[in-house]
């Protein structure tokens, strides 16, 4: 019987070789981030629209596709890139607002289309705490993760874990006066490696870092993600691997150890 190859899902090659906003497109056009713009237009109610939540949203994706270190960074790729704002859905030209109805009418001053820091600043602020009421960022997680399993059969066969140091901007420093550092949710980390050396002589190394830890769950051979889970830099990965397995995986009577998206098939290293 001849076996037809199956061909890939896709090639990382093909997405390198893309330009930024095509790669920028490629993240917007399949986040399932509906449920996250229902929660933030609800969340602006009446309150100031001068940057359409759907807007801003774009433009934390579009700092994480082309890797800005900084709010600022971004800021000015989107005032020196007209193309990038169109994208993210910002007005590229100063648009005048609507004078105030009174007997006193003041015209106002314009506005540019480039957010400023203090609208990146309490967008992130509302997204977090979304995110921590809501765990939205789960949830799409787990809707692509589903949506992988109906195309890919063996996707989630072969898992692997890894943890990384984030390191934070704070120092780490804390203040005289308030006992707090800069960044209060963040804190030390220490990680210990140990060996022998051609010589036979052992040796040890302790990283230490403040800030957080980005723990990762992934399929090891789609290269893709499966779970993903940012604690404080002090957390064990042993503890956190386990948890992040305890939250994807359930057991089923009759049907073994499943995950939240596909079932992990006999021989599969689930972990």
């Amino acid at each position: 019987m001849a076996h037809v190859p199956q061909a890939r899902l896709f090639s990382w090659e093909d997405v390198e070789s893309c330009s930024d906003l095509d790669r920028l497109s490629l993240a917007l056009d399949y986040l399932p981030d509906d449920a996250l713009m229902q929660a933030l237009e609800a969340r602006r109610a009446k309150g100031r629209d001068d940057y359409p939540v759907q807007a801003m949203w774009n433009a934390v994706i579009a700092g994480v596709v082309f890797q800005h270190p900084s709010i600022a960074s971004l800021r000015r790729e989107l005032g020196r890139n007209p193309a990038l704002m169109d994208r993210c859905g910002f007005e590229m030209l100063p648009v005048a607002k609507k004078p105030a109805v009174g007997a006193h009418v003041i015209p106002l001053e314009p506005y540019l289309g480039v957010p400023p820091d203090s609208a990146f600043s309490r967008f992130l602020a509302t997204l977090i705490q979304l995110e921590t009421a809501g765990g939205y960022t789960k949830q799409m997680l787990a809707s692509l993760r589903q949506g992988l399993t109906e195309v890919l059969p063996d996707f989630g066969r072969h898992l692997g874990f890894d943890g990384k140091a984030v390191e934070s901007h704070s120092t780490g420093q804390k203040d005289r006066e308030t006992s707090m550092t800069s960044d209060p949710d963040a804190d030390w980390g220490h990680h210990k490696t140990s060996g022998v050396d051609a010589n036979g002589k052992a040796w040890s190394k302790v990283k230490s870092w403040f800030g957080y830890g980005l723990h990762v769950i992934a399929d090891t051979h789609y290269e893709l993600p499966v779970a993903v889970v940012v604690t404080c830099a002090s957390a064990s990965e042993s503890p956190t691997l386990r948890q992040m397995i305890g939250e994807l995986f359930h057991r089923t009577a009759g049907t073994g150890r499943t995950m939240r998206g596909f079932q992990c098939r006999p021989g599969a290293r689930c972990g």
